[in-house]
């Protein structure tokens, strides 16, 4: 029984790490709101409906205004996929991978 009890913990581990990731697509409008985004694939952790600092976000064929400052895991801006720094001075931090697309705008 002890043999099995740390491969079953890892398990746990692994499967809590792949789960952790959610992947948002954009809507359009403001970072900060629910309405902002569709959830496309994995778990939201928090519930909020936004993208977190764990999360993946895809912008494309819209805009989102960054109102917050925000970070994310991964960023991916698509065709004509705009993410718009207009209102005061706001802070977005990618931990990983930073995409830009063709006729993607920042």
């Amino acid at each position: 029984m002890r043999k099995i009890t740390p491969i079953i913990f890892i398990s746990f581990l692994i499967s809590g790490k792949l789960y952790s990731q959610a992947i948002y697509k954009s809507l359009g409008g403001s970072w900060n709101s629910a309405l902002s985004w569709t959830l496309d694939s994995g778990i939201d952790g928090d519930a909020d409906g936004k993208p977190d600092s764990n999360d993946e976000v895809i912008i494309e064929g819209n805009t989102i205004n960054l109102d917050i400052n925000v970070s994310c895991e991964k960023l991916t801006i698509n065709a004509l996929g705009i993410l718009n720094f207009n209102t005061n001075s706001r802070t977005l931090t990618v931990n990983t991978d930073l995409t830009l697309n063709d006729d993607a705008t920042m």
